[in-house]
């Protein structure tokens, strides 16, 4: 009788092992599913929970380009930063946990894609994905120096497009002219951003 329910027990556990092996298989699909689901729903605690469940950790490591690319900037734009805050400080969260899960180089060049393919004003966004690249960089040891310098040139193109005002390229402006400059928008942004990676350097 014994010998039965030992080998029972060996075929349960047979199917089982397949069945978890059938599970990872398309868990990755199912996972990128409910993330989005839950985000949609602004169930954002347990979008979180998803990518911090051990039984995932295999997933994500293998599947977060995905998760970055299919999910995540679905939501991180200039328009939900403005009118669905919530939603997008999620979304900044997740991006700050895959930065302390995944692979350091992966992960590393994700981001700085995302920074390149940035164009006019979405600064926001720049400003989040730069708070991630921070997260990489602290945790480096060896390859510190060069994951900065990486970042640091994607940091210079970014603010290299940035248009001045016709005002800055004059050698002295009137005391009016000074005025103009300090309300223009585009001297706050500039000023904004320099505050940000003033930050990022500390």
């Amino acid at each position: 009788i014994q010998r039965g329910v030992e080998e029972e027990k060996s075929i349960h556990d047979q199917a089982s092992d397949k069945q978890i092996k059938i599970t990872i298989m398309v868990s990755a699909e199912q996972l990128l599913k409910l993330l989005e689901y839950n985000l949609n729903n602004q169930d954002f605690d347990n979008a979180i929970k998803l990518l911090n469940n051990v039984e995932y950790r295999e997933i994500i490591l293998t599947h977060y380009p995905e998760v970055i690319q299919d999910v995540i900037l679905k939501h991180l734009t200039e328009e939900n930063y403005h009118e669905k805050p919530m939603l997008y400080e999620a979304c900044e969260f997740i991006l700050k946990l895959l930065a302390e899960k995944c692979h350091q180089q992966g992960v590393l060049f994700e981001f700085l894609e995302i920074v390149e393919g940035l164009k006019g004003n979405q600064d926001n966004i720049f400003t989040s994905v730069l708070k991630a690249l921070q997260v990489i960089v602290l945790k480096q040891s060896e390859k510190k120096s060069r994951s900065l310098e990486y970042v640091l040139n994607s940091v210079e193109d970014y603010i290299l497009d940035l248009e001045l005002p016709d005002l800055l390229k004059k050698k002295f402006l009137s005391e009016r002219e000074e005025k103009l400059l300090e309300n223009d928008d585009q001297i706050r942004r500039i000023l904004m951003l320099y505050l940000t990676l003033d930050l990022f350097n500390e």
